[in-house]
């Protein structure tokens, strides 16, 4: 009864969240630190759409200042994460990174390129996993494919055993 009454409670807490709505428009006089608080407290609550808008705004308003880019830029990488997006994630990170390269040592929070790097990796080792995955299946097919053959093979072996047999008595 009572993991009934855990699992019903999570589902509503999940429909809540998923009907959680995108702000249209989002105040002017919030600045860096808020729109970013705001973008990290839709993602807890799973509202994806507007965590990204949040974040955008970000970069629209403060994006020439590159501690605040660098920030949302990470926060919208790690939103794409979340959500398995991992192609965009890695486009996110990787332009963080070149960030990094190009810039003065302790201009930027070392936090984000350490982030960035630990979320790369991540992504690689996924790309790993699914590059191991189908050479597993594409071994399996290919093993499939050969026991198919060898099996038609010697049926068709038995075939011309049985025809030369067959040839033999009637002699």
């Amino acid at each position: 009864m009572k993991i009934k009454s855990i699992i019903l409670t999570m589902l509503v807490l999940s429909l809540f969240a998923s009907c959680q709505s995108v702000p249209t428009e989002i105040p002017t006089d919030l600045d860096a630190s808020q729109l970013i608080q705001k973008g990290q407290d839709a993602f807890a609550l799973g509202n994806y759409k507007a965590a990204e808008k949040y974040f955008m705004t970000v970069l629209e308003r403060y994006g020439t200042d590159p501690k605040k880019y660098v920030e949302a830029q990470y926060e919208i990488g790690h939103l794409y994460m979340k959500q398995k997006r991992h192609d965009k994630a890695e486009v996110v990170f990787t332009e963080i990174l070149d960030i990094y390269q190009e810039a003065t040592p302790g201009v930027l929070p070392g936090a984000y390129q350490k982030l960035s790097q630990i979320e790369m990796d991540k992504i690689q080792k996924k790309k790993n996993e699914v590059a191991e995955k189908a050479a597993q299946k594409k071994a399996k097919e290919e093993a499939a494919l050969a026991k198919k053959q060898a099996k038609a093979q010697a049926k068709e072996q038995a075939a011309l055993e049985k025809n030369a047999q067959s040839e033999t008595k009637a002699e």
